[in-house]
């Protein structure tokens, strides 16, 4: 049973050896900020959506760019065709309803091709 264990601890360290090594680097760094309009629309809801910038770090471009953020329990996406190598552009997400004025806001993710 020990040498069970063992021998699937090795393949466990073999595995994320490999994993770590062959993983592809995230060449596209986002940061925002969450906008939130002052006005209330009928019903007592906030319009807010999520202003930033997209960088590409990488040496390639990087091509159908889609980032998704959730505010509060609603997510938002932003697209951006192409962004070339070491080139920076300022997106905007879709406008999200909250009740809150200021609501969670989290970043869920990056997709592009390369």
């Amino acid at each position: 049973m020990k040498q069970l264990f063992y021998i699937l601890l090795i393949f466990g360290l073999i595995y994320f050896c490999y994993w770590y090594i062959t993983r592809t680097p995230d060449i596209v760094t986002v940061t925002g900020s969450l906008r939130v309009l002052e006005e209330k629309t009928p019903g007592n809801f906030y319009n807010a959506s999520i202003h930033g910038t997209a960088a590409n770090t990488g040496d390639i471009p990087a091509k159908d760019i889609w980032i998704v953020y959730k505010i509060g329990n609603e997510e938002v996406t932003a697209y951006i065709n192409e962004l070339p190598p070491n080139k920076s552009v300022k997106f905007r997400t879709g406008i999200s309803k909250t009740k809150v004025k200021d609501p969670q806001v989290e970043l869920v993710n990056v997709r592009y091709n390369e």
